[in-house]
């Protein structure tokens, strides 16, 4: 039931007065749902009773009636002035008319992040009848006002006649009157979300949905308000909205001085002389491969050992290292295969004619005459016809 007897209540019980809203809003309601005439007056009762904490709005609406704000603006003016705190929780969707009364509201607390949350604005749908307009049965609709009253109705008929200038400027007052209640409450709104269209809860945070939150957060909300852990949404300031901190802080520009000249980098290597946009072999970090790590000497080699890692490429008994470097993936080959019995007659023909290429040199023989030297790690005791001879103090191991 909407009211409580004095018998009900102990001094000190804690109250939420619930008002639940389900379907298309009207002032009178309708055989099974009550109208803003009945929440007026239950708001108006409940502000009365010292126990009440404050007023939760349990929504699921499309919208209503635009006259239906002339009883906002009576409920929202008496749970202020008895400093009763509202939250509307929206399951579902809350749009047109329920925004109207939800920006009032001190905080609107929405239960699915993509729930139906927008529709701010005015419009009117009707059928029309001219005057003089003849039935199927032949009878015909007539229209006569007074001469001292030539404007009654006039939007109507006119409208019907399809001139539907003076229906518009109605609309645009309403919904201009709609907006400006709106942005007085909710000081964080913009102006596209003010354009007619539904959105998701999570795109109007937080302008219009404060948070994303169970029943239960919604009547938290409610003794956070009163007690003045929460601050109502109205006083929200555009200077402290969340998303000015996700915006990039532009870092401070530091201004070379002119007076001061660079120091020199020991790595960098002298420009080759040539046209002035021939580009440094330092800075030819487009061109990669071997190529151009041969054209830098030791030093610059050095210079651009840090890598980011090695990694060993094994093929056909071929073990190659590859070197990450600022010119790209350098390959360097550490092993080459063994001989394999096994392998293809094509395959150890041209192993042999590669080592053959790689194979070092030997020297040519040497005359029997010529004297040997003597090897200092040989046991001097190995050529027993060997005189034993004195060693040269000039002579290098």
């Amino acid at each position: 039931h909407l009211y409580w007897n004095d018998e009900e209540l102990a001094d000190d019980d804690q109250v939420i007065n619930v008002v639940t809203i389900n379907g298309p809003v009207t002032r009178d309601g309708g055989a099974c749902s009550y109208g803003t005439k009945d929440w007026r007056d239950q708001i108006l009762y409940a502000d009365t009773i010292p126990q009440v904490v404050g007023h939760l709005f349990v929504v699921n609406s499309p919208g209503g009636e635009s006259a239906c704000r002339n009883d906002y603006d009576i409920m929202m003016e008496d749970w202020r002035a008895h400093k009763k705190p509202a939250v509307m929780f929206v399951d579902g969707m809350a749009c047109s008319s329920l925004i109207n009364l939800g920006c009032r509201c001190d905080r609107m607390v929405v239960r699915n992040p993509k729930d139906d949350i927008g529709c701010i604005g005015s419009m009117a749908a009707f059928w029309a009848t001219p005057d003089g307009a003849k039935d199927m049965d032949g009878s015909r609709y007539i229209e006569i006002v007074g001469d001292s009253a030539p404007e009654k109705n006039d939007w109507y008929r006119n409208a019907a006649e399809g001139d539907y200038e003076k229906l518009q400027a109605l609309i645009n007052k309403d919904t201009n009157e709609f907006h400006q209640t709106v942005r007085d409450n909710r000081p964080l709104v913009e102006d596209w979300m003010l354009t007619g269209n539904v959105f998701e809860a999570q795109e109007l945070m937080p302008s219009l949905v404060d948070e994303i939150g169970t029943l239960d957060r919604a009547i938290e909300c409610i003794f956070e308000l009163a007690d003045g852990r929460l601050t109502p949404a109205r006083e929200a300031k555009k200077d402290e909205a969340p998303k000015t901190n996700d915006e990039p802080k532009e870092e401070p520009k530091v201004e070379p001085d002119p007076q001061k000249e660079p120091e020199p980098d020991p790595n960098k290597q002298p420009a080759p002389e040539g046209p002035e946009d021939e580009p440094e072999i330092g800075n030819t970090a487009n061109k990669k491969g071997e190529d151009e790590m041969s054209k830098l000497n030791e030093q610059q080699k050095a210079a651009i050992s840090t890598r980011k890692g090695t990694t060993k490429i094994v093929n056909n008994g071929h073990v190659k290292e590859v070197q990450e470097t600022m010119f790209g993936p350098v390959e360097k080959e550490i092993a080459k295969p063994q001989h394999n019995n096994n392998m293809k007659e094509e395959e150890k023909k041209a192993q042999q004619t590669a080592q053959t290429a790689e194979a070092p040199k030997t020297e040519p023989a040497k005359s029997e005459d010529e004297p040997k030297k003597k090897d200092p790690n040989e046991d001097p005791g190995t050529e027993p016809n060997e005189e034993p001879k004195g060693e040269d103090p000039n002579e290098e191991p």
